[in-house]
């Protein structure tokens, strides 16, 4: 692998964990994963969460970004899914790079 793919794979794991970084990022991205492939509404996150609907917003924005959860329209709401593609990368990499010992 390349230092610019390596570069480029910690960047990606870097913005990762900052978006869970966060106690309302982490519960929102939690209940997500519950809710498996189904998914969430918005409506239905904001009933979850003790947040108000512009909160909400902010921190669904940065998961998205982030590339942990998807968005999609169901006829007039907004549902979003967690990107469990990207939750295994966050667990594979922590597994290979921060838990091997040669010890």
């Amino acid at each position: 692998m390349s230092i610019e793919n390596v570069n480029v794979k910690l960047e990606v794991m870097a913005r990762r964990f900052n978006a869970i970084s966060h106690v309302n990022r982490l519960a929102i991205f939690e209940l997500l994963v519950r809710s498996g492939i189904k998914g969430l509404c918005v409506g239905d996150i904001l009933r979850e969460q003790n947040l108000k609907a512009a909160g909400l917003t902010f921190h669904l924005k940065i998961l998205s970004d982030a590339g942990l959860v998807s968005s999609r329209r169901q006829g007039r709401y907004t549902c979003y899914t967690a990107s469990f593609k990207a939750m295994n990368e966050v667990i594979s990499y922590l597994a290979i790079n921060c838990m091997y010992s040669s010890a």
